[in-house]
């Protein structure tokens, strides 16, 4: 079992509403969070869907599914960092 950090579990669950096998795996200090970050953190948009985007004017939306993207990815990484901080340096970073 893992203590995850309070700030971590909060961003977690702002990131990802309604993900309650996630937010239970959080509470319960569960290894499974790594796994449902990794999973999760692809773009949601494919490079072909982007350009239709672009081109329909909805560059906004291209914007906010970027940058969801940004933030899962920097989870993620925290993640490694809390479990692993012997190989990825600890359990701060930009968003801890």
């Amino acid at each position: 079992m893992i203590k995850y950090p309070e700030k971590f579990v909060q961003r977690v669950k702002e990131a990802y509403p309604g993900f309650d096998a996630l937010h239970e795996a959080l509470d319960n200090g569960s290894m499974l969070v790594g796994r449902y970050l990794d999973d999760s953190r692809t773009l949601g948009m494919s490079t072909v869907g982007i350009v239709v985007a672009f081109h329909g004017g909805e560059q906004e939306k291209v914007k906010q599914t970027a940058q969801r993207g940004i933030l899962r990815e920097a989870l993620y990484r925290w993640w490694l960092r809390i479990v692993y901080p012997g190989v990825y340096g600890g359990r701060g970073g930009r968003l801890g």
